[in-house]
């Protein structure tokens, strides 16, 4: 037993007070306090916070009943087991005893075996309720622990996440803008060749400016492009968004980068599509992952194989459908199943952080859609996405 049990006995009679310590010294382990009326007992109570409360019923004053009433009361010595000493065998005074919130009951006179056992009893279990308690507030601390650590971990993963789409981006962009600039490039230098050479004349140099500046133009674009793409990737504004232009946006981004890895694109975009309500730009992100993924999957194979994506949109009654289909290596029946989930990838650790497909079917399900995946291991995988149509009243 627990050297450091404090036991509050509370009675209006002392003798009754000391023929209850003398038996109780008998195991030589407790520490006693006393009190000789309810409200000098609820003084002690709160003050001492005593392990177990052996608690006379009949009292001048507040009696028994009310003082486990004011404790019970009390959030600060609510737990506190109370037992109650009572020369009363009514039923009707020990169910309201224990209706108060007292543990046990003790009949006058008392029997010292029976004393012994009831207070041993209630001060082990009142042992076991603390270590539980404390085993369970460690287990909460270390669930926190575990949680905040499981948060950052996520939060740097999501962070490399960004920097590969980042990374992925720029290198679309760069190959997007070089070939204009080379056009550019190669216009002044035919300009100043046939100017040295004196074979200039004003029809072909407006006619060469003309394509100059539409390369000029066409960079501008992309960097106008790149620039709301990368503001508004935080917003939350919804609108109206057009699919058919999500899908030019996206391609005039990564376009020609996919073309230099020998990659063609198969374009069936239905015609006056229906529009569907979201944010245009984060749908836009959502099919440059999907792009991003079909790109990974091409990569295996040789430069005399066709690498193929097909981007194909369509209308039914209520929905709007956007299409990816890919022929690489397709995706085996166990892992389609587990695809959307976060963190999961088929990717070795260095190629992705298995966060693209997640984020964008969080984009989708914002957008009240649904995404779905049709794959066949070594000929193709096609992910389908599913919007709400607008329908104009």
């Amino acid at each position: 037993m627990n050297e450091d049990n404090v036991i509050l006995i509370v009675d209006d009679v002392s003798i009754n007070i000391q023929m209850i310590k003398e038996i109780l010294n008998e195991d030589k382990v407790y520490k006693f306090i006393f009190a000789t009326n309810g409200n000098q007992a609820v003084a002690v109570t709160r003050k001492a916070k005593p392990d177990l409360i052996l608690l006379d019923i009949i009292m001048s004053g507040m009696n028994g009943f009310e003082v486990c009433e004011v404790l019970k009361a009390s959030s600060e010595t609510a737990d506190i087991p109370i037992i109650f000493l009572t020369a009363k065998t009514e039923s009707e005074a020990i169910v309201r005893g224990f209706e108060l919130g007292a543990v046990d009951y003790i009949t006058k006179p008392f029997q010292k075996d029976e004393l012994l056992a009831r207070v041993r009893t209630h001060l082990k279990l009142r042992q076991s309720e603390r270590a539980l308690r404390e085993n369970k507030k460690n287990l909460e601390r270390l669930v926190q622990e575990e949680l905040e650590k499981r948060r950052k971990q996520e939060e740097l993963l999501i962070q490399k996440s960004k920097l590969e789409s980042l990374g992925r981006l720029a290198a679309g962009i760069a190959h997007e803008i070089n070939q204009p600039l080379a056009g550019i490039a190669m216009g002044v230098e035919n300009i100043l060749l046939r100017t040295v050479n004196k074979r200039i004349d004003k029809e072909y140099l407006k006619h060469e400016c003309e394509f100059l500046l539409q390369d000029v133009d066409r960079i501008k674009h992309i960097i106008e492009h790149i620039r709301i793409f990368s503001r508004e990737q935080q917003s939350v504004f919804f609108e109206n968004v057009d699919i058919k232009e999500v899908v030019e946006n996206a391609l005039l981004m990564v376009g020609k980068q996919y073309e230099n890895h020998n990659i063609k694109f198969l374009l069936e975009l239905e015609e006056n599509i229906a529009p569907v309500f979201g944010n245009k730009y984060k749908l836009e992100q959502a099919l440059l992952n999907l792009l991003s993924n079909s790109k990974d999957a091409l990569e295996d194979k040789s430069r005399f194989e066709t690498k193929l994506i097909k981007i194909k949109t369509y209308q039914d009654t209520e929905k709007i459908c956007l299409e990816v289909e890919d022929n690489g290596k397709g995706i085996s029946e166990e892992d389609v199943e587990k695809l959307f989930e976060p963190f999961f990838t088929t990717k070795s650790p260095d190629k992705g952080t298995g966060l693209g497909l997640s984020i964008t079917y969080g984009i989708i399900k914002e957008m009240r859609g649904e995404i779905s995946v049709q794959s066949k291991a070594g000929e193709y995988s096609r992910i389908k996405i599913s919007l709400p149509k607008i329908i104009n009243q």
